[in-house]
């Protein structure tokens, strides 16, 4: 397995969309705990994330929004002075633009001590993050899939059945927050099941959705970040067929440098 990207984002087509991947370590970055996010961060939002009873969640859920802050401020100019974070009746979060300005599509993921971010110009877009040591019991590992869609996930993680199932599983969650339920909003695992992908080498197809009802196209990419995480990004596309190409950016530099504007100091790992 190579390191950085485990199933490559496949490039060449002209009519490919671009998912831009922020990702980051959030270890060592207490200062981020209780930091207000301009614009992104209204009074409902941050009672939600005072919630969160583990401190490396909040500094997560932070992170999160420091990055997509980071990119509509670098990267899409034109969204950056008035788009806010506004949840749809399912509880995905959007951006939204009271001004009629184009705003691009985003989601959110975070485990451990690490944040993500992906973010879509236009069109649906889910993203699950996992690392590679989560534990998942062998029942559970056949309950996320079917014989075929395991050996074909087997044969991408060298016969580790243990990754294949959590291969498996990033790729059903991140479809699932693009079209905005969650695996918690489908029901049971048997539904999870029945949400069925074809796995390649490098190609990975939807070929069921399963309970959800949907319309769209879709392109996946699953990538192995630094060794000791796998990312799955879900894209929809114009057509059936159609490629995304998916950048992964260094998020770092940009939570560094908000821990020390709130005057702590902040470590790389």
């Amino acid at each position: 397995m190579s390191a950085g990207r485990h199933l490559p984002a496949r490039v060449g087509d002209a009519a490919a969309r671009t998912v831009h991947l922020w990702f980051a370590s959030t270890a060592n970055l207490p200062a981020l705990d209780g930091m207000c996010v301009p614009r992104l961060s209204d009074r409902d939002a941050l009672a939600r994330i005072a919630r969160l009873t583990s401190a490396q969640d909040r500094v997560n859920s932070v992170a999160c929004r420091l990055l997509l802050r980071h990119h509509l401020d670098s990267l899409a100019p034109t969204a950056r002075a008035t788009a806010t974070i506004v949840t749809d009746y399912e509880g995905k979060p959007h951006l939204h633009d009271a001004s009629g300005a184009g705003v691009p599509e985003f989601n959110f993921s975070h485990s451990g001590a690490v944040a993500a971010c992906a973010i879509a110009a236009q069109g649906p877009v889910g993203l699950d993050v996992e690392p590679w040591s989560r534990p998942l019991p062998d029942d559970l590992v056949h309950d996320i899939g079917g014989a075929a869609e395991l050996d074909a996930a087997c044969s991408v993680t060298e016969g580790d059945c243990q990754r294949a199932g959590l291969l498996l599983w990033t790729l059903k969650e991140s479809y699932l927050k693009a079209v905005g339920c969650g695996i918690r909003g489908i029901g049971t695992l048997a539904d999870l099941r029945r949400i069925r992908f074809d796995i390649n080498g490098n190609d990975v197809r939807l070929l069921s959705s399963g309970p959800v009802r949907d319309s769209h196209h879709w392109s996946f990419t699953v990538l192995d970040l630094s060794r000791n995480h796998v990312a799955a990004v879900a894209s929809a596309t114009v057509r059936a067929g159609a490629e995304t190409d998916v950048l992964l950016r260094d998020g770092g530099p940009v939570l560094e440098a908000a821990a020390r504007s709130v005057g702590a100091p902040a470590r790389s790992v």
